[in-house]
């Protein structure tokens, strides 16, 4: 609830600043979407993880067809794991992110364009839950920590691709995010690598 609030606050901020700097070549923006996430490296028996994401946006324009597009968001990652031997376990990790990401629009019709874009973003986890079921006819066992206490760290750091469209003040984007840094913990000689993967769609209105 925390962190919805200060999405909200950012979002009024982000609206006043838009109304004092009509002269510039801001554009600021809502967004939500769909996640499908993994992590990639040594989690084994693994499946996707869906979440979801919310946040605000803004791009600057810095010709008529070349963007930097950014923003702030709160996105849901992780990965759930199949069931081997009577053991599941999951891993949920959420993210406050901002991206970076240069971007070109492309008109193809009246007020329609096509948006490519790619860039790095960095983010810092904020909560999650890594769980482990465990069961057989006689005992039944579940533990939940927190992820980012002993599994995983907090910072990550990867590149962004994706495309879109733009129909007026609507927009849509297909993309993934491809963690660079490996987020596990580990002690001294362990050689234990976890790295964050995410798709997602997401649906926006610009201001």
């Amino acid at each position: 609830m925390k962190t919805i609030k200060t999405i909200l606050f950012v979002l009024v901020l982000a609206l006043c600043v838009k109304a004092n700097a009509q002269d510039k070549p801001f554009t600021f923006g809502v967004k939500a979407g769909a996640n499908m996430s993994t992590l990639t490296g040594d989690y084994k028996d693994s499946k996707v993880r869906f979440g979801y994401n919310v946040g605000v946006t803004v791009d600057y324009a810095v010709t008529e067809n070349w963007f930097v597009l950014s923003g702030l968001e709160y996105t849901t990652k992780g990965v759930n794991g199949k069931k081997v031997n009577g053991v599941k376990s999951s891993i949920g990790a959420s993210y406050i992110q901002l991206p970076i990401h240069a971007a070109y629009k492309l008109d193809i019709a009246s007020s329609t364009k096509l948006v490519f874009q790619a860039g790095p973003y960095v983010a810092l986890g904020v909560n999650g839950k890594n769980k482990i079921e465990s069961s057989n006819n006689t005992v039944a066992l579940s533990i939940k920590e927190n992820t980012f206490g002993k599994r995983m760290k907090r910072f990550d750091f990867g590149l962004g691709l994706g495309v879109g469209a733009e129909f007026g003040k609507i927009n849509a984007n297909i993309g993934y995010d491809f963690g660079l840094l490996n987020v596990a913990k580990t002690q001294k000689n362990e050689d234990y690598k976890l790295r964050n993967g995410n798709a997602f769609v997401t649906v926006g209105y610009k201001f």
